[in-house]
């Protein structure tokens, strides 16, 4: 018969044997941990690398936000950081210091004409200043009558003939680059693929209030939310998706976009004209100006002649349309 001695020997070898088995599992879920942790960071790492990379490629330019947008499957641009301003009496172009400024009733005050000293907002469409034989072409110039500004209201984009009546592609912002040609709005059907047809369109995109500006959030293609932070894409109303300074600095700096609300003139002075509306968006939507950030072509003999002898860093793709980069202007 087996003694009381070969019964003791044997649990204790049962117990060392599952405390060596507990402790091999144990090792192996922390090394499997480890492993996924390694994972993460080279992935990190390698992501860092690759955007670190790609902007040394494609530097962000004075005034320009971080996140950047599909606006069609080849090409990518940056928004402005504000509203584009213009003041007449210095003939001074900027943007706005934050994304929800507004000029408000200031814009009243461009019966003045080019004597007005404050920094308006609003402007019939295509008046940058550029005389292409539009009965008013001059950012101050206001009337209910579309057609007396630029023949591009008839349905055509602010290119090709027409690209001197946009703002930033006519003159230099001096908070932007302080260049020409730097800056343009999206054309029709870029804002119909940046709304509606990149991957998550729908997801990307809603109604928000920042700093008691109601307007429209556009979020970037690689979006991620910051902690902290909440954003609801199907808000039917701008009291889901609120923000104060300090939470919109969050949201920003995270790439997100946010294109207020343009306001109405005085009627004595005449509603400005409306540029190609954005779809599925508020009607009183701001237009925009970009930055491209395609990548680029091989052979570089292949870049368009625009992009060539303006910076071919800024706009690399060759494409028939002149581009530029994303900032808002008031319609």
């Amino acid at each position: 018969p087996t003694s009381p001695y070969d019964a003791v020997n044997k649990l204790y070898v049962d117990s060392l044997a599952y405390l060596l088995g507990a402790r091999i599992d144990s090792l192996g879920l922390a090394l499997n941990s480890r492993i996924d942790s390694l994972g993460n960071i080279y992935q990190t790492l390698v992501d860092s690398l690759s955007q670190h990379i790609h902007n040394l490629e494609h530097p962000i330019i004075q005034g320009a936000l971080p996140g950047i947008f599909s606006v069609s499957a080849s090409t990518r641009v940056n928004f402005s950081k504000g509203n584009l301003q213009y003041r007449p009496r210095i003939k001074t172009w900027r943007f706005a210091e934050h994304q929800y400024d507004v000029a408000g009733s200031d814009n009243n005050n461009v019966y003045m004409q080019a004597y007005c000293t404050s920094w308006i907002d609003l402007f019939g469409y295509g008046t940058s200043g550029w005389d292409g034989g539009a009965a008013r072409f001059m950012p101050y110039e206001t009337t209910t009558n579309n057609t007396e500004y630029c023949e591009a209201t008839d349905g055509n984009d602010l290119t090709g003939f027409y690209a001197n009546g946009d703002w930033g592609y006519y003159n230099p912002i001096v908070n932007g680059d302080n260049q020409m040609a730097t800056w343009r709005t999206l054309n029709y059907s870029e804002w119909t693929y940046l709304l509606t047809q990149r991957p998550n369109a729908d997801q990307l995109r809603g109604m928000a209030t920042v700093v008691s500006t109601p307007g429209y959030i556009i979020l970037p293609d690689s979006w991620q939310l910051p902690d902290g932070q909440t954003f609801d894409h199907a808000a039917t109303t701008y009291t889901i998706n609120v923000y104060n300074a300090d939470d919109w600095a969050i949201m920003e700096a995270a790439g997100a976009v946010f294109p207020p609300p343009a306001s109405a003139p005085s009627a004595t002075i005449g509603a400005p004209a409306t540029s190609t509306a954005p779809p599925a968006t508020p009607s009183t939507l701001a237009p925009m100006l970009v930055v491209c950030r395609t990548s680029c072509p091989t052979p570089p003999a292949a870049r368009c002649a625009w992009c060539t002898s303006i910076d071919a860093i800024h706009c690399l793709n060759p494409v028939s349309v002149k581009p530029t980069t994303v900032s808002r202007v008031g319609q």
